[in-house]
């Protein structure tokens, strides 16, 4: 009986796991069906038979055929008209694919159906939860503002009518609308004159009294708290009389007995001077080979100019202009033709001259060969690239309009002409560096105080000023090179605080810094007795890059008057000083050349052989007639000649070459 029942439920599960096409087309689910029914049915006639149950009805049932619809029969009689055999049904791809192409448009079609109904239900389903929601609010307590009796939103629900009015009232307090009676750290009192600045006054008595709710704590430095009588007439809303200051709260300082003296500055290092330490020498003159008449000149002033488009890091660039003169007389008509242009440097001091980086023609860089005819000039605008040395090149400074490694001596650059013959004619320019204006005291300075470095040409400084902008609360502006910070009343008076806890009349403010090339720091000097802070100590010293300090400073300056100070006297305290600045080591100063004579013309040495010899025998030197008179000749027609020249070439026309009138 349980095998049967398994069997059973196992078939029912398979049938239902098949989909529609196989079960039309497995037409054994009907023999299997009819054997499991079978097997029920033997098992049943034995459990009714003992049990003495005589159920015909049920009976029959189970002896019925497997019921048979009219999808079954289509099946069938499909199978029938294709060779009666389900077998070689199956292996017949072209009617499997159409039953299956038929099934699954009739499977996609019954999906569709039900997708629509189900999404129909939730999209109803939702609409329903949402008016059920909606209504469940609307079933909430309301609340309405008092003040406007309007629904309260999340911004802005308490602008009603008054609100105005406190904006309108606050803009009345300022551009002395008021006149002040007293005034205290929480409140003050006085007469309201007008509305609006420069409005008229108002003609019913107003009195101001403000009272801001603060919380605070009496300081431990404050003997006594504020305290102010203002006597008032209420019936007129003015002052009855005059306000009595009982006590005054706060840290107040006092007045010192005498004017504070302050030590001296103290430096160390060099001070760069800011000008140029010599004149452009300009009183070189072209040098040229016999063959070669030329003439090289300078064009601009100063004949050399540094850096003035592009800069680096690694070299100098100088430019200039230089006429090129050809000196023969315009009867030889002898042309010259430069074939090459170069250039050689050298700083003032070394002993050769070598070749410049680089070296190019900017007006016209592919113009060599070019020729010139007899009294006619050509201008070159020239660039020449030096590099700079290695030390140099490791600081990486870019400077414009001025050379970095002529910044301790003068560098002179030799411009050398070449002709087709190899003739050769120079001209030696020389660049003195004009130093950058760097930065100084002004008028409005406090304090300024600095550092040099003849190494970089640079300075840096710390500039102390009164703030021209800001809060009322600042009493100095620190300016350095990449930031400026503020020293306020309230930190003034912190320091002096902290002073007189520690006994500490030396407070660092904490506001310096250390970098690489520079550092600096400042501390406060507190009067303990007046209680005051009087004075600031500054120090300027090389940064971390340099364990071996050589450059820095001290100074001091006063500290301007601040905050609330009393009118009584005290002696001074003068504050014990124990930060100093750090050891220093003597600076290497360098010397460095600014002139010399390589570049001079040396004067012509007159051979005095002859002379010597004959003072040294006693025996006097005639010119023989002949010569005397042969010379003389000479010289005539040498003069009847030019006069010739001359009036040939005054009935000639002027020709012009290069833009150039020839001379005569």
């Amino acid at each position: 009986m349980n095998d049967s029942l398994k069997d059973a439920a196992s078939l029912i599960a398979a049938y239902r796991k098949q989909s529609r096409v196989v079960r039309r087309l497995s037409l054994s689910n009907s023999d299997k069906f009819v054997s499991c029914a079978q097997n029920i049915n033997t098992c049943c006639s034995d459990f009714l038979m003992s049990l003495q149950i005589h159920q015909t009805i049920q009976l029959d049932i189970l002896k019925r055929a497997v019921p048979v619809d009219e999808e079954d029969k289509a099946a069938q009689n499909f199978v029938r008209s294709h060779g009666g055999s389900v077998d070689a049904l199956v292996q017949n791809r072209e009617l499997l694919q159409g039953n299956l192409t038929q099934s699954m448009r009739q499977i996609s079609v019954r999906l569709d159906s039900i997708l629509l109904a189900n999404v129909s239900s939730a999209f109803s389903t939702g609409l329903k939860n949402l008016a059920l929601e909606l209504y469940v609010l609307e079933a909430e307590q309301k609340f309405r503002c008092i003040q406007c009796d309007k629904d309260p939103s999340s911004q802005h629900h308490c602008d009603y009518p008054y609100g105005s009015f406190f904006i309108h009232a606050s803009k009345a307090r300022t551009h002395g609308n008021v006149e002040e009676w007293a005034s205290v750290k929480d409140a003050d009192v006085g007469q309201l004159l007008r509305w609006v600045w420069r409005g008229s006054p108002i003609e019913e008595n107003t009195l101001l009294w403000d009272n801001w709710d603060t919380l605070e704590a009496k300081a431990a430095t404050s003997i006594d708290p504020w305290i102010c009588i203002c006597p008032i007439d209420v019936s007129t809303c003015t002052k009855s009389g005059t306000t009595l200051v009982i006590s005054e709260g706060g840290l107040r300082s006092y007045k010192p007995v005498s004017p504070y003296i302050l030590p001296e500055d103290v430096r160390f290092g060099p001070v760069i001077d800011n000008t140029q330490t010599r004149r452009v020498r300009t009183d070189f003159k072209s040098r040229t080979a016999p063959a070669l008449h030329v003439i090289l000149r300078s064009m601009s002033d100063p004949p050399l100019s540094a850096n003035t488009n592009i800069t680096d890091t690694f070299c100098d660039y100088f430019t200039g202009k230089v006429a090129i003169y050809n000196n023969n007389t315009t009867a030889s008509m002898d042309s010259v033709t430069i074939a090459s242009v170069s250039a050689l440097y050298r700083m003032v001091g070394d002993p050769e001259y070598v070749p410049v980086h680089s070296f190019q023609l900017l007006s016209s860089p592919d113009i060599l060969p070019f020729t010139i005819a007899p009294r006619q000039s050509f201008l070159l605008n020239f660039q020449a690239t030096v590099l700079r040395t290695e030390g140099d090149t490791k600081l990486s400074k870019r400077w414009s309009n001025r050379a970095f490694l002529a910044r301790h001596r003068p560098i002179r650059i030799k411009l050398v002409v070449e002709d087709m013959e190899g003739n050769e004619c120079s001209l030696v320019m020389e660049y003195v560096m004009q130093p950058q204006a760097l930065e100084s005291r002004k008028e409005t300075d406090v304090a300024f105080m600095f550092v040099d470095d003849p190494q970089t040409y640079s300075r840096f400084y710390v500039r102390v000023k009164k703030p021209a902008v800001g809060s009322k609360d600042d009493v100095l502006e620190i300016i350095t090179e990449r930031r400026s910070s503020f020293i306020t009343k309230t930190k003034l008076k912190q320091v002096v605080y902290r002073a007189l806890k520690t006994n500490e009349s030396e407070v660092d403010l904490g506001i310096g810094s250390e970098e690489d090339r520079w550092a600096w720091n400042i501390w406060a000097l507190v009067d303990l007795s007046c209680r005051r802070i009087y004075a600031f100590k500054l120090t300027i010293t090389e940064g971390k890059n340099f364990p071996i300090k050589h450059i820095g400073t001290l100074g001091y300056f006063h500290c301007p008057d601040y905050g609330d100070i009393s009118e009584e006297i005290r002696p001074i305290s003068y504050a014990t000083e124990k930060a100093k600045l750090l050891s220093m080591e003597p600076y290497p100063q360098s010397e460095y050349a600014q002139d010399d004579d390589f570049d001079d013309m040396k004067a012509p040495v007159p051979s005095t052989t002859a002379d010597s010899s004959a003072i040294n025998t006693g025996v006097s030197l005639a010119i023989p007639v002949e010569l005397t008179n042969r010379l003389t000749s000479i010289d005539k027609n040498l003069g009847r000649l030019a006069d010739s020249f001359e009036k040939l070439l005054t009935m000639l026309p002027h020709l012009s070459n290069n833009g150039h009138v020839d001379k005569v």
